[in-house]
């Protein structure tokens, strides 16, 4: 399935089957994707701002510049995902799984990540953060974040 700039605000996609859909700058804000699959699919500059994307699996996806401000990714699963220049700001990523993320210039200001699962140090050194981000136990901020001002 392939769609350019399909708007699916609101929609209801618990459970829903999306594996390897190209939905180029989709909106998704404020819908309901809890449990939904949407692995290996192509979703650059999609708008997943205050979703419900809890359980949500999201391996081996591209998201790039995607916006998952105020978005609830409890338990999502980032796996292999490619998350570079995205936003999390205001997240709920209690659980979520970033195991081997791809995290370039991620924008992780005022993301709470003490419940993220799976990341690492050098992850970190290539995403954006400040004195407002919160890291896992075991972790500490970068002596110089990439995109400091």
């Amino acid at each position: 399935t392939y769609g350019t700039r399909p708007n699916l605000s609101g929609a209801k996609l618990l459970g829903a089957d999306l594996t390897a859909v190209e939905f180029y700058r989709a909106n998704f804000a404020g819908a309901n994707l809890s449990g939904a699959n949407l692995t290996k699919s192509g979703l650059s500059r999609a708008d997943f701002s205050s979703a419900n994307m809890s359980g949500t699996n999201l391996s081996k996806s591209d998201a790039i510049r995607c916006s998952f401000a105020g978005a609830n990714l409890t338990g999502a699963n980032f796996t292999y995902a490619i998350i570079a220049r995205a936003s999390f700001a205001g997240s709920n990523l209690s659980g979520a799984d970033w195991t081997k993320a791809y995290l370039y210039r991620t924008d992780l200001k005022g993301a709470d990540l003490t419940g993220v699962i799976g990341l690492q140090q050098n992850q970190l050194a290539e995403a954006c953060g400040d004195e407002t981000t919160e890291l896992p136990p075991g972790l500490t901020a970068p002596n110089w974040w990439p995109c400091s001002e």
